[in-house]
């Protein structure tokens, strides 16, 4: 069962007043053009695939309106539902991606998926308008909305082309999708269960939905040049399709008369914006892996100009000769199995994966008591994953791999007159060994592996009077060395390591208004520096590292109408920027990154009538994906990805008739 072309619209332009019906509904503003400055250089812009989609949707149509309609078997004529001559077949200018827009676009969709409702005004009062400017965008804005959704999992890729076309189909809809006027638009597209209640669903029934919102505006001040880089592989059509955007190509126009340069780079989705004044322009793409240079001319004067980029093509010289292709995208890189250990009365059990199923060993023993900070490392530098814990006595004891057994010694001792706090795993000096950091009475103390053994010492100090929240550790600088992050008073605060102390430093700040769930480290643009990641009112932010601060950035939303379990961090399609794993009703969810946002993604379910321990995330297969194990009973299970779905296996069997007091993940053999 599925449900569709749920739409409103809300135009900038000639009506005043908002219809409270499903039907297309507008409010309206006078355009009021603000001059800005010329910007010479400008950020990427943060567009995910499917926002991106539904940018060169949007832009095509104002291209060629009447080859737009002739797409659409349902409507006759391009004023189809409007008084005659309301629109015109001429070409309307590119809409330029503008972030604020995006950002309002972004919070209203998931907004409403979070609360359950479906308006141009939201539950704070605010109109589009309202919105744009909060999100600092100069001037107001006019809105399209739409969701469609099914009772099972939808197709994120096809709920953009058909949100699309149910806009495009709306009169009132269209009349804003071609409005001249308008310049810049902001597109939000986000995915997540929505609730509908009587009298529209009677009784309320939840929905598998994508939400979609569509701001658009105009500031005046100089034209854009926009676009997109793209590959044209998925589909040879001339046309964006999602997965091939390509990001971090440098896009530099320069001024044919002036010889002024204004430069930007594409975003993850492969788009663009500059903002520049007349004139004709030599535009030049390059960088971002492709083969050589791409150029262009434009001459903007009156209107936005749209270039694009098909990265496999030469666009000049020799009558148009293509370039050679780039070689197709590697496979994730592969690396050993990660295996499973487990600690129970006294004996680590190893189950190693053998690539389809699990074997069982016994590894080792400890002393059958109670251990203290049980972690995992590379303690020795020999790139098997090791086992440390600490005793009563305050004696820290390492469980080294030899690759078919452990073999286990003590390797240093703590006080055990003092309370540790935040002890933690980390290579502290970016020597390949990991060591171990923790702190008592505000000081921060290591244990710097020698790969024998640890030595003890004091690296720096965080106040003792204040309450630290969120402790993580992440190479938050990317220079090699672990540095700790931490919390207080929504202050984030970082030890960056010198390699033999902390240096302290303030980085940002999160909002002490919201309770934080699920704060993580991930590298989640693959950028070589850990980032910090946190979900507050279903909305996930990124504290995104430029080496020495973190920059707050939306990036998605989980909805607050259900319990969500077993969230980790996981690359589960091996492109080397990090997920988010959630599961939800039995059903496993990523957020999967872009570079720029998290796409939320339906990956399969698990039997939520089963009590499941012991849920970590491993590469369970050796094919550089992230995989997902469980204990149902005495049954390990796995639940391996392929990319963009789990297939469910049975891999094993837990003999024993107690819980394991430890479970851990790595590279053991």
């Amino acid at each position: 069962m599925s449900v569709n072309d749920f739409i409103s619209t809300v135009s900038s332009l000639v009506r005043t007043s908002l219809k409270q019906s499903r039907t297309p509904r507008r409010a309206h503003r006078k355009l009021a053009p603000e001059s800005l400055e010329d910007r010479r250089v400008l950020a990427a812009i943060g567009l995910t695939a499917q926002e991106q989609l539904l940018l060169e949707l949007v832009n095509r149509a104002r291209e060629n309106p009447l080859a737009e309609v002739a797409r659409y078997p349902e409507i006759s004529n391009l004023n189809s539902g409007l008084p005659a001559g309301t629109l015109t077949s001429t070409p309307k200018q590119p809409l330029a991606p503008n972030p604020s827009l995006i950002n309002a676009a972004r919070m209203h969709s998931q907004d409403m998926l979070n609360n359950n409702y479906f308006s141009h005004v939201n539950l704070q009062g605010l109109s589009p308008s309202d919105r744009a400017r909060n999100a600092g965008y100069g001037t107001g804005a006019g809105e399209n909305i739409a969701w469609g959704g099914s009772t099972v999992p939808v197709d994120e890729i096809d709920q953009v082309y058909e949100r699309h076309k149910a806009l495009f189909l709306s009169p009132g809809h269209r009349e804003n999708i071609l409005e001249d006027d308008y310049r810049e638009i902001g597109n939000g597209v986000r995915y997540g269960i929505f609730t509908t209640f009587p009298p529209q669903t009677d009784p309320a029934r939840d929905w598998y939905a994508a939400m979609v919102t569509e701001n658009f505006g105009n500031r005046g001040g100089n034209f854009f040049l926009t676009g997109v880089a793209f590959t044209d592989a998925v589909v040879s059509d001339d046309f964006y399709t999602v997965g091939e955007g390509v990001g971090n190509i440098t896009v530099v126009a320069t001024n044919a008369s002036t010889g002024a340069v204004f430069s930007t780079i594409t975003g993850s989705s492969g788009g663009y914006t500059l903002q520049v004044p007349a004139g004709s322009y030599n535009v030049v793409a390059s960088g971002g892996g492709m083969n050589g240079t791409l150029s262009s001319t434009a001459t903007v004067s009156s209107q936005n100009v749209k270039v694009d980029f098909v990265t496999t093509r030469a666009t000049g010289g020799g009558g148009g000769a293509t370039t050679p292709p780039p070689a197709p995208d590697s496979p994730p890189a592969a690396h050993p199995a990660e295996d499973i250990v487990a600690y129970a009365n006294g004996v680590w059990y190893q189950f190693g994966s053998n690539g389809s199923s699990f074997d069982t060993q016994i590894w080792g023993s400890w002393s059958n008591t109670t251990w203290y900070d049980v972690a995992t490392g590379d303690f020795n530098g020999d790139g098997d994953t090791d086992i440390v814990g600490r005793n009563s006595a305050g004696d820290w004891y390492v469980a080294s791999s030899s690759g078919d057994r452990f073999s286990t010694a003590s390797w240093g001792h703590w006080s055990n007159v003092v309370t540790w706090d935040d002890v933690r795993v980390a290579d502290l000096n970016g020597d390949g060994r990991d060591d171990l950091v923790g702190r008592t009475n505000g000081q921060w103390w290591s244990g710097i592996s020698n790969g024998s053994s640890f030595e003890n010492q004091y690296w720096g100090r965080w106040s003792a009077n204040l309450s630290w929240d969120d402790v993580r550790v992440g190479d938050f600088t990317g220079d090699g060395r672990a540095d700790i992050a931490g919390r207080t008073s929504g202050q984030w605060w970082v030890a960056s390591s010198t390699g033999s102390s902390f240096e302290n430093s303030y980085w940002g700040r999160w909002s002490t208004a919201v309770d934080w769930q699920d704060v993580m480290v991930g590298d989640f643009d693959n950028d070589g520096r850990d980032d910090l990641v946190g979900r507050a009112n279903g909305a996930w932010w990124i504290a995104n590292s430029n080496g020495s601060a973190f920059r707050n950035e939306f990036w998605a939303a989980w909805t607050t109408t259900i319990s969500w379990e077993d969230v980790q961090i996981a690359d589960v399609n091996g492109d080397g920027r990090d997920d988010i794993l959630g599961r939800a009703n039995g059903a496993w969810w990523v957020a999967r990154s872009t570079g720029s946002a998290f796409a939320n993604q339906y990956l399969g379910s698990w039997s939520n009538q089963i009590s499941w321990q012991n849920v970590m995330v491993l590469d369970a297969n050796n094919d550089g994906r992230d995989d997902v194990v469980g204990r149902a009973g005495n049954e390990w299970w796995v639940a391996l990805s392929n990319g963009s779905e789990f297939a469910n296996q049975k891999w094993g069997m837990w003999q024993l008739h107690v819980a394991p007091a430890y479970t851990t993940t790595g590279v053991f053999s």
